[in-house]
């Protein structure tokens, strides 16, 4: 019995140890709630008529360099944001932008300034976990300057309104969100009336539902943070939590229903292709997500790099 104590304090002791330098690390540099610290307005441009996001997750700049499996489509995805000129309210990426090390700051500066002024000159960013392999969580937050006319955001837990439609930026890079961060954007939400809140996230939260690395390698670790996750979106009225980091993506999962509705998660695949014996990653998508106020619905439509060509259509009440 004793020895059961002392085996138990001792993994207590290490998981307080963990949380602490886990809360160390994602809020070193934060003051206050970041939520409520971080809060952007930014107006539409002209010719813009509702809020339009071009998403990408996963795009792993230098991957190539060290997998020959990685296939690219920059010059699709150029042809096709020229043809979306005006209609785009920012380019959104969901994390991993970067591979490893040996891909710097100009490898991540030159996609913003190729692709972000076609979509308003605005960049929002995500960290993921490949970001802490580069840099610190803080110093990640200013990695890519402005340049160029672009306007860049990199806060890791940030809150961007588009008129009646709010982008809430998590940091999840660890794999969990920690109940600080949680706390902090519960604060927020109950603040917050626009009809419209998604929430962005590099790693997915749920997993499971595809025969794939989803079912058991990816997701919260911790089925307590889930559930508090879950009632925190539910009962504040977001209806959309969009997250990449599988690769595989094409996933949605059900938080239940909630204040307006049910809330969902849409897991993304990612911006690269990736050929390998096995199947298990895809050949590269990109996404734009929009809001149809007729039918009150968060629109999310999908694009198959190689073709450029709209693949599938996915709808969310709000």
């Amino acid at each position: 019995m004793r020895r059961l104590c002392i085996v138990s304090c001792a993994v207590l002791l290490l998981v307080a140890a963990v949380s602490c330098e886990f809360n160390g690390d994602l809020f070193r540099g934060v003051e206050g709630n970041p939520f409520l610290e971080n809060a952007y307005d930014i107006e539409l441009r002209a010719g813009e008529e509702t809020p339009r996001f071009v998403v990408v997750t996963d795009v792993h700049l230098g991957r190539e360099s060290n997998d020959d499996g990685t296939r690219r489509y920059d010059g699709a995805f150029k042809t096709f944001l020229e043809s979306e000129i005006g209609h785009c309210s920012a380019l959104v990426s969901l994390g991993d932008f970067v591979d490893e090390a040996n891909i710097g700051r100009a490898s991540s500066a030159g996609f913003v300034r190729t692709f972000a002024p076609y979509c308003s000159g605005r960049y929002i960013g995500v960290i993921g976990n490949h970001e802490t392999h580069v840099s610190s969580m803080e110093d990640w937050e200013s990695s890519i300057p402005m340049q160029g006319g672009v306007e860049v955001y990199t806060k890791r837990m940030a809150v961007y309104r588009f008129e009646d439609v709010s982008l809430y930026v998590m940091d999840n890079a660890k794999r969990i969100f920690g109940s600080m961060q949680l706390d902090y954007l519960e604060a927020a939400l109950e603040k917050d009336s626009n009809p419209v809140k998604i929430v962005l996230a590099h790693e997915n939260v749920f997993t499971g539902r595809k025969l794939d690395q989803s079912l058991v390698v990816f997701g919260n670790c911790s089925a307590t943070e889930i559930a508090r996750f879950s009632k925190i979106l539910s009962e504040n009225g977001v209806s959309l939590v969009l997250t990449g980091h599988t690769h595989n993506g094409g996933i949605v999962y059900s938080y239940g229903e909630g204040r307006g509705g049910g809330c969902y998660e849409m897991n993304l695949a990612a911006y690269h292709g990736y050929e390998s014996s096995f199947d298990l990653e895809g050949k590269g998508n990109w996404y734009v997500v929009g809001v149809d106020r007729a039918s009150r619905e968060i629109v999310v439509e999908t694009y198959a790099a190689a073709t450029a060509m709209k693949v599938a259509e996915n709808r969310f009440g709000y």
